[in-house]
């Protein structure tokens, strides 16, 4: 049996029924393992070129709203020091926090437009990847099942011609 697979002897046609379906469930596993990975790849690549940036300049803006409030405050502290011997440490403090914050929210800025970059390659190769699976799932997965409906009535049919022996002393009556 040459260029044929691995043979096996079914005289069961339930069997080949249940092989069937199980090839049906499986193609349908796919096809929605394929539909979620789709989706998942969409919903990180908005978060990743539409919300987090949005949410970079908000926060980006309210630092620098922290930073100005800081600079007057220690302007006021600083002018109470000279004037009355406080300190303006804790001033000092918060402008430096608030310059730190500004420069980690503007690396991740940076961050955010080399990653969607290297996103946008990544997704085209997914994308195509996940494209010829689909096409190997619609394209052999049918074709399977159509073999094993045949298999199974022909199966059923050559099941239907062997009729039970029947024993010579059985078909007489006493």
């Amino acid at each position: 049996m040459a260029g044929q697979g691995p043979s096996a002897n079914v005289r069961d046609v339930t069997t080949l029924e249940k092989a069937q379906w199980a090839l049906v469930a499986y193609r349908e596993e796919i096809q929605q393992g394929l539909i979620e990975a789709q989706a998942e790849v969409a919903r990180f690549t908005n978060w990743l070129e539409q919300q987090r940036p949005q949410e970079l300049a908000a926060q980006l803006q309210r630092t620098k709203r922290e930073l100005e409030n800081a600079k007057a405050d220690l302007t006021r502290a600083e002018m109470m020091q000279s004037n009355m011997g406080t300190s303006a440490d804790t001033e000092r403090k918060r402008v430096q926090r608030a310059k730190k914050k500004i420069e980690d929210l503007l690396r991740q800025r940076e961050a955010l437009k080399r990653w969607s970059h290297r996103l946008q390659q990544e997704r085209s190769l997914f994308t195509a990847a996940t494209s010829q699976l689909a096409f190997r799932v619609d394209s052999v997965f049918p074709s399977l099942e159509a073999d094993l409906k045949n298999r199974r009535d022909a199966l059923a049919a050559y099941l239907a011609t062997l009729a039970p022996k029947s024993n010579s002393n059985e078909d007489r009556t006493p």
